[in-house]
């Protein structure tokens, strides 16, 4: 990764973002600079509740990143596909956070350090 692209983790919501600690990671990470990613299985038609979730718990997301509507892709395919067409190349990927060990499996082996959130 080259060092002139933004800095960012990725996080996921369910069972990841909803826990206080992993939240209060990703208020650290943007308050240092880096870009806090949000990326999601849940469909484009939940935006609004998923942006609700950040606003509420005050999670400084910079892109909010879903599953497009209407997709039945595994939640692994769906992360690899916005991994691939919105972060890869784009940011410097520091971590990422998910609960499901196919998405850390992922993003594992995308080169990216992983927290497995229990």
């Amino acid at each position: 990764m080259s060092k002139d692209k933004p800095k960012a983790v990725i996080y996921d919501i369910n069972k990841t973002l909803t826990k206080k600690d992993v939240a209060k990671k990703a208020r650290k990470d943007a308050k240092k600079g880096k870009k806090v990613l949000v990326v999601t299985s849940r469909p484009e038609d939940q935006r609004k509740d998923a942006e609700k979730f950040l606003k509420d718990n005050n999670i400084p997301a910079d892109k909010l990143l879903m599953r497009p509507s209407g997709s039945k892709k595994k939640d692994a395919k769906v992360k690899k596909d916005i991994y691939e067409k919105n972060i890869k190349g784009k940011y410097n990927v520091k971590k990422a956070y998910d609960d499901k060990d196919s998405n850390v499996k992922m993003f594992r082996k995308e080169g990216i350090k992983t927290k497995e959130v229990k």
